[in-house]
This record gives C-alpha cells, sequence and structure tokens, in this order.
C-alpha cells in the first residue's frame, strides 16, 4: 500500500497533472477529457498485469475505488528549509 501511496502522490498527482494540465492548455483540450484518459490507461494496465485476484482487487481499490486519494505536502517542506540552495 505504502508503493501505491508513492505511486499515486509523486508519480501522478505530482508528475502526471503538470504534464496533463500543461498539454490541456498548449492544445486547449479540457484537462478533465485528459484525466479520463489517463484514468483509462491506468485501468488497461492494471487488467493485464499479472497479479493474483486479492493484489489485483486491493489495486482497484486504491486506484479507482477509493472516494479520495492521498495527499501529502511534499513541496512545502522543501520550500520551507532555511539552508535551501536557490
Amino acid at each position: 500500500e505504502d508503493l501505491i501511496l508513492y505511486l499515486q502522490t509523486l508519480g501522478i498527482q505530482v508528475n502526471l497533472a503538470s504534464i496533463l494540465e500543461a498539454v490541456a492548455e498548449y492544445y486547449h483540450i479540457d484537462e478533465l477529457k485528459l484525466w479520463r484518459v489517463l484514468a483509462q490507461q491506468l485501468q488497461q494496465a492494471l487488467n493485464h498485469t499479472p497479479l493474483c485476484a486479492e493484489a489485483r482487487a486491493e489495486l482497484q481499490n486504491l486506484l479507482f475505488e477509493k472516494a479520495q486519494w492521498p495527499y501529502k505536502q511534499l513541496i512545502r517542506p522543501l520550500l520551507e528549509q532555511q539552508n535551501r540552495v536557490g
């Protein structure tokens, strides 16, 4: 579950959110449509990955069925560091 937390937080919420936002703005596409495409592709990847039934059900729940994804403040602590360079 911790690994999925990192995937959701860093991989999707931080990295892919920025990419989707930029693509939506540049190509004048509704960002929500891009999120739907991403969700479809994640679901397809999950469906085609060889997993035991228990692992597949857990991933399905964590990625697609939970009402909210985890939220972690990743950037703020870095910005608040007194000894940061730059």
